[in-house]
């Protein structure tokens, strides 16, 4: 049961089918342009109902299998045991505590599935992971996303019932097993690279090079294209980072933003030392590379789509959506996405749709 939230008529009316279905938790998903018009006008409603709440906040949402620029979605979750937020800013020894005590007030509840928002540009994604997947390990399988503003990276991106938190990660452990697909449809080029130096977030050296110079002339030699001051968003959407790991698919970096010095920001870490591709891909392939899950009839989908898709995709985004199964998806644009099935470190994802039964 999900619902599209765009005026309090809608919210009383959604509000009034969970009460009438004894559902009393569920997932938020905030659209960016409805953030303010949450918290001021509707958290306050939803309180009233007694329904716990938790999600986070996203540059648009998806309903119906289409893209929605504002209002919110309430959804229910089955099997949602227990949630916690978390600062992302919290050393090792505090968050490894924190998720320990946290599981160990799970009362031997067997949880299946871990739903996770995390900050997009939250200072230390890469710890709070580590110290979740040390905690739960194979047992359960992970899905999420990462959630924020794109025209104010430092604003809140996590909701609860007291309201917003920032730089967060939110936890949230499900009895329930979400049964989990993703797919990208990227091409890499045969050429491998070494990532000599970086801070954070921003990839300085590429082969001991200035990684702007490097990424342009690849850019150039490869695709025709030239990367300027005024063109960097437009052609790099095109053309993300893969890292290499062993026996595994590539994973996906977004390069956003370039430096004075010559960087280039990414939306989440690439470790120093590590090998790289030079992805490629169009709107085509990116659509013809999403598989129809099949789906009961009893059961719905939630989806998350990487933003920089959507800005690929323009007008085209629907089809991707209408590709994923032919029963109406909901879900939401996000920045940077989580899907893991226990068997592999966790970490943050981009560029790629994501989905889960439930």
């Amino acid at each position: 049961m999900h619902f599209l939230i765009k005026n309090k008529t809608q919210l009383f009316g959604a509000l009034d089918q969970f009460k009438s279905n004894c559902h009393t938790k569920a997932i938020v998903l905030v659209s960016e342009e409805t953030r303010y018009e949450f918290i001021n006008e509707y958290l306050e409603i939803i309180n009233s109902y007694k329904i716990e709440i938790f999600g986070g906040i996203f540059p648009s949402l998806i309903f119906d299998s289409e893209p929605s620029e504002d209002g919110f979605i309430l959804a229910s979750m089955p099997g949602i045991a227990k949630s916690i937020v978390l600062p992302l800013d919290g050393n090792n020894t505090f968050l490894n505590q924190q998720i320990e005590n946290f599981k160990s007030n799970l009362n031997h509840k067997k949880i299946q599935s871990i739903f996770s928002f995390v900050s997009a540009f939250g200072s230390d994604k890469t710890n709070f992971f580590r110290n979740v997947y040390d905690s739960f390990g194979n047992t359960v399988n992970y899905f999420g996303a990462g959630c924020g503003s794109i025209t104010n990276k430092q604003e809140y991106s996590i909701v609860n019932n007291q309201g917003y938190a920032g730089n967060a990660g939110l936890i949230i452990a499900i009895e329930s097993e979400l049964e989990l697909n993703f797919t990208h449809g990227w091409s890499a080029l045969d050429k491998i690279y070494k990532v000599t130096e970086c801070i954070d977030n921003e990839i300085i050296s590429i082969d001991w090079k200035p990684a702007l110079e490097v990424y342009k002339q690849i850019i150039k030699e490869e695709f025709k294209e030239e990367i300027n001051s005024n063109t960097f968003i437009e052609v790099a959407k095109k053309y993300p980072f893969g890292i290499l790991r062993l026996d595994r698919e590539l994973i996906i970096r977004d390069p956003y933003k370039k430096t004075r010095r010559g960087g280039i920001l990414i939306l989440d870490k690439i470790e120093e030392g590590e090998f790289i591709k030079i992805m490629f891909g169009d709107s085509e392939n990116l659509i013809n590379a999403v598989k129809p899950i099949p789906i009961e009839s009893s059961k719905c989908v939630i989806c998350f789509n990487c933003i920089s898709r959507k800005l690929l995709h323009e007008d085209n985004i629907g089809l991707e959506l209408k590709r994923i199964t032919p029963m109406p998806v909901f879900g939401a644009f996000s920045i940077g996405e989580i899907i893991n099935q226990g068997d592999s470190y966790l970490e943050m994802f981009n560029k790629i749709v994501i989905t889960a039964k439930c």
